[in-house]
C-alpha cells in the first residue's frame, strides 16, 4: 500500500496529544517492551536472560492478549525433522514466500523459518511443554505445528508470565503507550510517553523499544479504511487489539504496508465467544454450502478458502467432521463443541441422510461432497457432526516493516536506532496469507531477534 493511502491513521485512532499537568517522575531503563502477548513477554524474559533492565508495558488490564484466544500451535522445523527428512528449512521458507504472494520480505521469512526450531527448544526450557509430533492444521500446508499441553495459548503466558515475575521483570499493566521519543539530533528512539490512570510520564530507554502490541483486528475504523473487504465482519480479536502503535509508528517515519491484507478463518456462531468449531485438523473435515456441495480444498492456504466463499456467494456454510475427528480435538475445544450440542449451535445425527434432513441440505450431494475422505478411510465413522461456519476475522498481516533482525525500517528501507518489532504488528512477514501456526512463532522468533540484536550493540546508548 502506497504511503499516501495510509495518511490519516492518526486521526482515526485520536492519538494527538494534548498534554496535561499531570505528570509523574520520568524514568530511565536498558529496554521498554510494548505488549504484554506472547512476544512481549519472550523479548522481557531474553532481555534478562541477557542481563539487561527491561520494563514491559501493557494497556489492557491483564497479559495475553490475542496469544491467550490463538489456537497455541507453534510452527518450526526441528533437528529432528530435519535429520528425518520429514521437514527443511528450504521448504518452510518456499511455502511461506509462495503463500504470502510476494508481498513478503525474503531476508524476513528466511528468519522465521530458520530460527523456528531454536524458538520452540527455547519455550521448551522455559517450561511449555508441548505434545511430541508435529500437526498438519488449517492452513498449514505441512505436518509442523506444534501444540502445547494447555489449551490454546494459556500455557505461554503462564510460563513466560511466571520467568518474568522470578526474573523481576517491571510489568505494568493499565499503562498505554501515546508517543514514540526521538533524540534529538540522531533521530533515534530513545523511549516512550506513557499514560496510566490519567497520569503520564517518560520511560527512556538505552537500548531499545520493542514493540510487540499486535495487530489491529479490533479496530473497525481502521479495517474500513485499509480493508473494505472485511469491514463488518466479526472478529477472534481481543479488544485490545486495536493498532494504536502504528500510527505512532508512522508519525516517526516508519514504512507501513500491507493493510490491505486481512485473514478470515471459519469460527462458530457470531452470538458466542467461545470457539463452536469442527476445523481444527483440515485433512479430516469438509466445507459444504447450502446445498450440501463441497466447494474448496480445505487443505488450502486461509485466503483462498475465504476467498472460494466469498466468490461463489455463499449464503449458508457448513464444516462436517466424524467422531473420530472429534475425538482428536483437545478436551477444551471438544467441551466447548458440546456446549454447542446442547445450546443448538452444533449438530450430531447417526447418519450423513440424518444430518442433511436436520440441516436441510441436499443428502445426495453432501454424501457425494463426503465421497472422496471416505475413499481415504475418513469421514465414516458415526455419528456425524456439523457446525455452521462463520466466518471472522482472525488476525492483520500488515503493518511495520522490519530488517532480518527485527530493526523497524523507515519510508527509505533504513533501520530506525532503538527501535523493533515483533508479531502480529509486523507488515513484511506474511504477505497475503499467514500460514496456519505461523503467529505465535513469528512473535517469539522476532523477540529473540530484537534482544539478540540489542545485546550484540552492547556499547550503544541511544541517551547520547
Amino acid at each position: 500500500m502506497k504511503r499516501r493511502a495510509l495518511l490519516g491513521i492518526s486521526l482515526l485512532m485520536n492519538t494527538s496529544l494534548v498534554f496535561s499537568q499531570n505528570r509523574i517522575k520520568d524514568e530511565e531503563t536498558d529496554v521498554v517492551v510494548v505488549g504484554g502477548g506472547i512476544g512481549g513477554l519472550t523479548a522481557a524474559v531474553s532481555c534478562r536472560e541477557k542481563g539487561l533492565t527491561v520494563i514491559l508495558l501493557e494497556k489492557m488490564s491483564f497479559l495475553g492478549g490475542d496469544s491467550l484466544k490463538s489456537g497455541g500451535y507453534f510452527n518450526a522445523v526441528t533437528e529432528e525433522a530435519k535429520r528425518n527428512g520429514t521437514d527443511s528449512i528450504e521448504l518452510f521458507k518456499k511455502q511461506i514466500f509462495e503463500s504470502g504472494g510476494g508481498f513478503s520480505d525474503k531476508e524476513v521469512v528466511s528468519v522465521l523459518a530458520e530460527k523456528s526450531g531454536e524458538s520452540l527448544e527455547w519455550l521448551k526450557a522455559q517450561g511449555v511443554k508441548f505434545m511430541p509430533a508435529p500437526r498438519h492444521i488449517y492452513g498449514s500446508l505441512w505436518n509442523r505445528a506444534y501444540k502445547p499441553l494447555m489449551p490454546s495459548g494459556t500455557g505461554y503466558i503462564q510460563v513466560l508470565t511466571n520467568n518474568c515475575f522470578k526474573n523481576n521483570v517491571d510489568i505494568r499493566t493499565s499503562s498505554k503507550v501515546i508517543e514514540l521519543l526521538r533524540h534529538e539530533s540522531s533521530e533515534a528512539i530513545i523511549g516512550v510517553l506513557v499514560e496510566k490512570h490519567g497520569m503520564r510520564y517518560e520511560i527512556r530507554a538505552k537500548k531499545g523499544v520493542v514493540l510487540a502490541s499486535g495487530g489491529f483486528g479490533a479496530n473497525k475504523e481502521l479495517l474500513k479504511r485499509s480493508s473494505e473487504n472485511f469491514f463488518g465482519l466479526g472478529t477472534d480479536s481481543h479488544p485490545g487489539a486495536t493498532g494504536d502503535l502504528l500510527p505512532l509508528a508512522e508519525k516517526i517515519g516508519a514504512k507501513i504496508q500491507n493493510l490491505q491484507f486481512v485473514e478470515c478463518v471459519p469460527g462458530g456462531d457470531e452470538r458466542i465467544t467461545d470457539p463452536v468449531r469442527l476445523d481444527y485438523d483440515p485433512g479430516k473435515i469438509i466445507f459444504v454450502d447450502e446445498n450440501g456441495d463441497r466447494f474448496v480444498e480445505e487443505t488450502s492456504p486461509r485466503s483462498n478458502i475465504f476467498e472460494k466463499y466469498k466468490a461463489k456467494q455463499i449464503k449458508h456454510c457448513y464444516t462436517i467432521a466424524d467422531s473420530k475427528a472429534v475425538e482428536s480435538v483437545d478436551l477444551m475445544r471438544r467441551k466447548h463443541l458440546y456446549r454447542g450440542l446442547y445450546s443448538g449451535l452444533a449438530w450430531r445425527k447417526d447418519s450423513l441422510d440424518e444430518l442433511a434432513e436436520c440441516l436441510g441440505l441436499n443428502a445426495d450431494r453432501l454424501k457425494k461432497s463426503a465421497k472422496k475422505l471416505q475413499n481415504k478411510g475418513l469421514l465414516n465413522q458415526p455419528p456425524y457432526w456439523a457446525v455452521k461456519v462463520v466466518f471472522r476475522i482472525h488476525t492483520t498481516l500488515g503493518g511495520l516493516c522490519i530488517d532480518k533482525n527485527a530493526m523497524v525500517l523507515n519510508v527509505d528501507g533504513e533501520a530506525i536506532r532503538g527501535l523493533y518489532a515483533c508479531g502480529q504488528i509486523i507488515g513484511n512477514l506474511h504477505g497475503r496469507n499467514r500460514l496456519g501456526g505461523n503467529g505465535l512463532n513469528s512473535a517469539v522468533v522476532f523477540a529473540r531477534m530484537a534482544v539478540e540484536t540489542m545485546s550484540k550493540n552492547s556499547n550503544d546508548n541511544l541517551q547520547f
